[in-house]
């Protein structure tokens, strides 16, 4: 996130009691304020999914470096979600 910048992630979706959501996607969903850890450091985001021509074009851009994300999506029962991890100035009240 130098810069502001957003970083992006698609869980993987597979079989599961969820219909194949992943967990850490899921969780996301119900607390979308949360902490990553990049090489650098922590970083605070606010989590959300990209829809329409946002997603659209994002997944486009994310293709060209990964020439199996389509092929893999073809493997899923519903759309991927591209999850965008936005800079936030905190987590939570109660992060430190």
């Amino acid at each position: 996130m130098p810069g502001g910048r957003p970083h992006l992630s698609a869980p993987p979706h597979g079989a599961g009691p969820q219909g194949g959501l992943t967990a850490w996607w899921l969780n996301l969903q119900a607390h979308p304020d949360a902490t990553v850890e990049l090489v650098d450091g922590r970083r605070y985001v606010h989590a959300r999914a990209a829809v329409g021509d946002e997603r659209r074009r994002l997944w486009e851009r994310w293709a060209r470096y990964n020439k199996n994300l389509d092929r893999y999506a073809t493997l899923r029962s519903r759309e991927t979600a591209v999850v965008i991890l936005e800079p936030a100035p905190r987590a939570s009240p109660a992060e430190p």
